[in-house]
């Protein structure tokens, strides 16, 4: 086992160890609106309108919160999964972006590794152009990180992960862009949250196994330096799989979330540009993937939201690591 691989394995083991002392719990409600909610030393994440159809093509799906109860501080407003489908054929294609709302209770669970984390598993079958039940998406959460030591602001430290599964259940390809936004309301040295932090986009490598990184976090003074490795006391990492990563935005949410409500097909722009420091502002922030399916066929990937996380290579190390290890506890199952 090369070095970089055992520093890798320790950092994961410290992870696990940190967190198999604390209590977890995953519950979940199944009935409309619906809900999500992981807890785990301390740290709640909790996800509603997870079933309304209201949401489908409105602005409410998936607001939510990550909080720690000591400090009592909720760091999220929004977090949600936006997609758009196209038959590849000719024979139709969604004309605007649609927030998964069509969640199969059956398939739908929540619960705890003892332990270990608290995980819970979303599964939707949701229409491409009218044609029902064309797609198949899973999004597996878990706690995968907990830590009591240390931390931003005295919070501590938290990675919420996310494996998204997506099948093509129809008899025909479908060309899908598939989107995942969030609205982090930071509470930091400030002690206030909203229209206050910062952010920027410190990765862009579509390809690498994290592909995106955004970090986020709540005013300074004086501000950091644009480009400048801010440490592990800035607030929130934002990652994503790099696999066919085609977009990322951080902008108000007048920007990112209404383009993606909106009744128009939305493509995230690639702004800023890397390094680029945004703010203060109401910052929000999305990725975007692309793929072509062919019926039965599946395709996967991940996001990290993560607090208080180690200094940036150790994050990217983690990153990949906690991916893999997401998936090998999921095969366990």
């Amino acid at each position: 086992m090369k070095g970089s691989q055992i520093r890798l394995m320790a950092g994961l083991c410290a992870l696990a160890m940190a967190s198999s002392a604390l209590a977890q719990s995953g519950t979940i409600g199944t009935t409309s609106p619906g809900f999500l909610q992981l807890v785990d030393g301390g740290w709640t994440y909790r996800v509603d309108n997870t079933r309304s159809t209201a949401a489908r093509a409105g602005t409410g799906g998936g607001l939510a919160n990550y909080a720690t109860a000591t400090p009592a501080r909720d760091h999220l407003f929004q977090h949600w999964w936006w997609y758009r489908g196209r038959f590849t054929d000719g024979s139709g294609g969604d004309t605007r972006e649609y927030a998964l709302s069509n969640l199969d209770p059956a398939a739908s669970f929540a619960g705890a590794v003892p332990g270990a984390y608290a995980y819970g598993v979303l599964t939707y079958n949701e229409p491409v152009a009218g044609v029902a039940n064309a797609l198949r998406i899973q999004l597996r959460y878990a706690f995968d990180g907990i830590s009591t030591t240390g931390g931003f602001q005295g919070l501590g430290a938290a990675i919420l992960s996310v494996r998204w599964i997506i099948t093509n259940t129809s008899d025909r390809e479908i060309e899908v862009d598939f989107f995942n936004y969030i609205d982090l309301d930071v509470v930091g040295p400030s002690g206030t949250a909203g229209s206050n932090d910062r952010a920027r986009i410190d990765i862009w490598n579509p390809g690498g196994a994290v592909g995106g990184w955004i970090k986020q976090w709540d005013t300074t003074s004086p501000p950091t330096t644009p480009g400048a490795a801010p440490g592990n006391h800035e607030g929130f990492n934002f990652t994503a799989s790099g696999a066919h990563l085609v977009g990322y935005q951080i902008a108000a949410w007048t920007s990112t979330r209404l383009g993606l409500t909106d009744s128009v097909i939305t493509n995230l722009p690639n702004t800023p540009a890397v390094s680029v420091e945004l703010g203060p502002l109401d910052a929000t922030a999305a990725f975007q993937w692309r793929f072509t399916l062919r019926p039965g066929e599946s395709i996967t990937g991940w996001e990290e939201v993560a607090v208080n996380v180690p200094e940036p290579a150790s994050m990217l190390a983690l990153a990949v690591g906690l991916a893999g290890l997401t998936s090998l506890r999921r095969r366990r199952r």
